[in-house]
């Protein structure tokens, strides 16, 4: 994971984040209000929210034992939806920047969390992962990204 601090990459995060809440927005999830957005080279490749794939079921994430969550989930969630609808040739390389939206307002996400989105990011050959945590803006290449996902649940 690093931190970004350049100036200038900060700033076209912040772009890039404030799309994605906007694309969070189309979410009919009750739980969770996601956006992403893929960028290569300075293009947008594509974006994503998700939504529950039934409307009267969403989430529910809970403790099995004192070690282990488990995640029930009808969503397709934003990362994936975005994935779907991209060109494979233009994933590959490319950064996928991420924002929870909670009433119209972009909220810090947490540790990376979710097994399922984390293989499709790095199976698909994105480069970075961004989030905004409360400290800043942190990327994760891909690989750490689905191992941290992993660990979360172990």
């Amino acid at each position: 994971m690093r931190k970004i601090t350049d100036e200038e990459e900060i700033e076209k995060t912040r772009y890039y984040m404030e799309l994605a809440a906007k694309e969070a927005e189309n979410s009919k999830c009750k739980k969770s209000q996601r956006g992403v957005v893929i960028v290569n080279n300075g293009e947008i490749v594509s974006k994503g929210y998700n939504t529950p794939t039934i409307e009267t079921y969403c989430c529910l994430r809970e403790k099995i034992n004192d070690n282990s969550r488990i995640e029930l989930c009808s969503a397709i969630h934003a990362e994936e939806m975005a994935i779907l609808k991209a060109p494979r040739e233009k994933l590959i390389g490319a950064v996928m920047y991420h924002i929870k939206v909670k009433n119209s307002e972009m909220k810090p996400s947490r540790k990376p969390s979710c097994p399922a989105c984390s293989k499709s990011v790095l199976y698909s050959g994105i480069k970075e992962f961004v989030l905004w945590h409360e400290g800043g803006y942190y990327a994760y290449n891909s690989h750490e990204f689905n191992r941290l996902s992993i660990n979360y649940f172990l």
